[in-house]
This record gives structure tokens, sequence and C-alpha cells, in this order.
């Protein structure tokens, strides 16, 4: 049901529908590094919607872009991201100067 107050605000099952998403997605991008289309592919969750979520978790930096390199279904290059910190890549070093402090 339409708020008639503020025709603006979504409802609260619209706002239900969007955490319920939100959840999927993150825990599909949490199993393994997958890009936006094969995360679509396997939660049946439209990529516009998708790559909101992934804008909004880049800002928090919940996650990362893991490698990029052809999408299995487009062979197109495209990014895999992760939200899975195991599977982030880790930080390099610029040589022994940096390991002297740590």
């Amino acid at each position: 049901m339409r708020n008639l107050h503020n025709p603006e605000e979504p409802s609260k099952t619209q706002l239900q529908r969007w955490h319920n998403q939100t959840k999927i997605v993150f825990a599909s991008f949490h199993e393994a590094p997958k890009t936006m289309h094969m995360v679509e592919r396997s939660t049946g969750i439209m990529r516009s919607n998708i790559c909101f979520y992934v804008r909004d978790w880049k800002k928090n930096d919940t996650i990362r872009l893991v490698k990029t390199d052809r999408d299995p279904f487009t062979n197109c290059l495209a990014g895999y991201y992760s939200t899975n910190p195991e599977h982030w890549p880790k930080p390099v070093h610029d040589g022994p100067q940096l390991e002297m402090f740590e």
C-alpha cells in the first residue's frame, strides 16, 4: 500500500523486498568471487539492482574487486567481486623499507 502522505516514501513491502535482495546478493558474492552477471543468473535479481548494492558496499568497504577476467557467459572482460575478506587481494609492499616497521 502506498503512503498517501509522502508518495516518494517506499512502502514496508518494498523495504522488506530490498532488504531480502541485499542479503541474497551479499551471500552470493560471499561464496566465491563473481561478476554481477553471474550473480544475476544465479539469484534472478536484476543486474541494475546488483549494481546499486555493489556501489553502496564499495563506499562502506564491504566488497572489493578481486580480479578482472572474462565473464563465462558473455566472454567480455568483467570485474569479479567478493564480500568475503578471505578472497580479497593481499596488499602489495613496495620493498623492504615497509617491512622494517611491521
